[in-house]
């Protein structure tokens, strides 16, 4: 007979309830109450892939399908609709969305929205990055939502919106535009 395991509230939790963590939730596929490698408690069709220290330990799949083992004094019960629960995570897709003003325009660091032509700037390795505003890319594609006349602009855009610069020594950057803020 195995110990009932309870999560951080002391709410018992067996394979098939939905747990959450600060930052990851899922269905809980197996329960580890030993080191051995057989759970004490598993759902029939999951094959369990972890190696067990410091048990007790219950097994989850989180979002993006990844095995998750945690002790369960911080789990807590969720709610089986994803909407329910808490995450502290930001996808890629989400991160460069709060770069957007509500008129749709690219704001920087200080809240600031940042146009072509304007100077500005991040901290790097104890200096700083600073330049003139080239252009700006608000998707994936190759060519900018807007670029400064007679500037190429040469870059491969991933997880946008991103602003275009060259720095004082000559160098083209293209940088997260919450990351900078403006020069006076």
């Amino acid at each position: 007979m195995t110990s009932e395991i309870r999560d951080k509230d002391g709410v018992p939790v067996h394979v098939g309830d939905y747990v959450k963590t600060a930052n990851r939730q899922g269905q809980v596929q197996a329960i580890f109450t030993n080191n051995t490698v057989t759970p004490s408690e598993k759902a029939d069709d999951v094959e369990v892939a972890v190696t067990i220290k410091h048990p007790p330990k219950v097994v989850f799949l989180d979002k993006k399908g990844t095995q998750v083992s945690h002790n369960p004094s911080v789990l807590s019960h969720a709610s089986r609709n994803e909407s329910d629960i808490n995450t502290t995570t930001k996808t890629n897709a989400s991160k460069g969305q709060d770069a957007f003003t509500s008129s749709g325009e690219i704001q920087g660091k200080d809240g600031l929205p940042i146009h072509i032509g304007e100077t500005v700037m991040t901290p790097y390795r104890g200096g700083k990055l600073q330049g003139e505003v080239e252009a700006i890319f608000t998707d994936n594609t190759t060519t900018p939502a807007e670029k400064e006349p007679g500037h190429d602009v040469h870059v491969a855009v991933v997880n946008p919106p991103k602003i275009v610069f060259t720095t004082q020594k000559n160098k083209q950057v293209y940088h997260n535009p919450s990351a900078l803020s403006h020069v006076d």
